[in-house]
């Protein structure tokens, strides 16, 4: 433990005094001699001497010690009841500290015990119970027997947070109609667009009909290469081939198609697509690093 400035520079102070204190009378060579050149002459080769016993030494060393320590936990045990919170911080035993719960305010014990059960305290034990079998099912990708338990909840809340850890963890496997229900449900989730671009990706996947991928778009734009190829197949089958084409073209210049969906793309809206289009591609593709998808968009 680091002492205060003005506690060492006195310690510091006292073991120097007591240092002179024990060390002066050892050294009387120079009181035996007169004056004149042969106390000069002597000063230069006179030694110690030791005018009292061993014994008599570690007395006094003891002694010196004991006021030293005397002196030091004096000044501590001041320092330590001048700042009693200091003290307590470096002395505490953290193995030995209550729980978090026991600094809940006496008043409103009900904060202890959302610490300890957050799920009891925020949701009550019926719910509590039924929400822990819906997130673990979803996280074990059970998603039947997570709907399941996520239906028989009572607050709202506590359903969306629970069919949300299915969506999040296991998105693909949520499948399209589980990522449409949610978001209708819930359209201002802060994790909307995510959610809209696993469904995008759902949509392609499990090959929707034209009518579920006009409705889908109907209010939001599509937000990637697999939505807006989507949508273009989608309105080119009911006539409308220029705005096919314009979407066609925005998702093979811009968007990323990854290689195997490219060939399907090229298949279904090649017609749609300009030498230019391909240059643009391979260029964007180059500068980002991507050699193969750009070599394969060249050909």
């Amino acid at each position: 433990m680091m002492l205060p400035r003005r506690v060492a520079m006195r310690f510091k102070l006292t073991v120097g005094i007591a240092a002179l204190v024990i060390a002066a009378p050892a050294f009387t060579g120079l009181d035996r001699l007169g004056d004149g050149e042969a106390k000069r002459k002597t000063a230069s080769r006179w030694t110690p001497s030791i005018p009292f016993s061993l014994g008599a030494w570690r007395s006094r060393v003891g002694t010196l010690q004991e006021t030293v320590h005397e002196f030091v936990d004096r000044k501590r045990g001041d320092d330590e009841a001048a700042h009693p919170l200091e003290n307590s911080l470096f002395a505490a035993d953290e193995s030995a500290l209550p729980p978090v719960v026991a600094y809940a305010p006496a008043q409103n014990r009900l904060i202890g015990d959302a610490i300890a059960h957050p799920a009891a305290a925020l949701l009550g034990d019926e719910d509590a119970e039924v929400f822990t079998q819906a997130v673990a099912a979803y996280r074990s990708g059970d998603f039947a027997q997570g709907d399941d338990a996520a239906s028989r909840l009572h607050a709202p809340l506590a359903e969306a947070a629970a069919r949300w850890t299915g969506l999040r963890l296991h998105a693909h496997e949520a499948g399209f109609r589980r990522i449409a229900e949610f978001l209708a449900t819930h359209p201002d989730w802060p994790a909307g667009d995510w959610l809209r671009r696993r469904g995008e990706q759902a949509l392609v996947a499990e090959r929707h009909a034209d009518k579920t991928v006009l409705a889908w778009f109907a209010e939001n734009k599509p937000l990637t290469g697999f939505g807006k190829y989507a949508l273009a197949r989608a309105i080119a089958r009911e006539g409308d081939f220029e705005s096919a084409a314009a979407l066609a073209r925005d998702a093979w210049r811009n968007e990323d198609i990854g290689q195997g969906f490219d060939t399907i793309f090229n298949k279904e809206l090649g017609e749609f697509l300009t030498p230019a289009d391909h240059k643009f591609r391979a260029d964007r593709l180059l500068y980002a690093g991507k050699n193969t998808l750009a070599l394969r968009s060249a050909e």
